[in-house]
């Protein structure tokens, strides 16, 4: 923008002169605008890839605490009725 500006002020009296260097500097601005914004999607993909992949293993783990929990929950139901099986008397 300052290159611009520049330019601008201290070519005005040479049009031609200025159009020459201002073009390869706009079009050079524009390259690396679209390079940055391009970057950037690419990060964001590869942001929501690892997003993705993170809650698919955080599910599977869920899910395998929940068949943990399940079977200990029914181990402690067994040993709840050979203690009630085991009791004898009053």
């Amino acid at each position: 923008m300052f290159v611009i500006v520049c330019v601008v002020f201290f070519m005005q009296d040479r049009p031609v002169l200025a159009m020459a260097v201002l073009v390869p500097v706009v079009l050079l601005t524009g390259f690396m605008f679209y390079y940055e914004i391009s970057s950037a999607r690419e990060r964001a993909r590869e942001e929501q890839r690892q997003n993705e992949k993170r809650r698919r293993d955080l599910e599977h783990k869920r899910r395998q605490l929940t068949d943990l929990d399940q079977r200990i929950e029914a181990k402690l139901r067994e040993v709840d009725a050979i203690k009630a099986h085991l009791k004898v008397g009053p």
